[in-house]
């Protein structure tokens, strides 16, 4: 299943404060466009409505393909001080952890590929 929440955003140019859909997970066998959007830089992205300026909210994100059978779980950099997850468990051997989005995208390019 796919998550997600409202969250008060504060504008890293302007200081101002808006809602803004802030996605955990997203399961593409559910949402098929939950991928495409993921693609093309649209999951939890920001664009302030006051100033214009745009930013990636930088938050865990579990990618879930259950057609090819994997996980892929986003962590921030920063969360590495935090602990990988709110409860402090991470069970590693059953998805693959990046910490960068571009090589959560190149892993699920990699993953769809075995299957072709």
């Amino acid at each position: 299943m796919s998550h997600m929440s409202n969250r008060e955003i504060e504008c890293p140019e302007c200081g101002k404060f808006q809602k803004v859909t802030v996605w955990d997970s997203i399961n593409v066998d559910l949402d098929a466009a939950l991928r495409e959007r993921l693609f093309a830089r649209e999951i939890n992205q920001f664009q302030c409505s006051s100033c214009g300026c745009k930013a990636f909210l930088d938050t865990p994100l579990l990618y879930h393909d259950m057609t090819r059978q994997f996980l892929v779980q986003y962590f921030p950099p920063s969360y590495l001080d935090k602990g990988l997850d709110a409860t402090g468990r991470l069970d590693a051997s059953r998805w693959k952890v990046v910490f960068d989005m571009t090589e959560m995208l190149r892993y699920i390019l990699f993953r769809e590929n075995l299957d072709s």
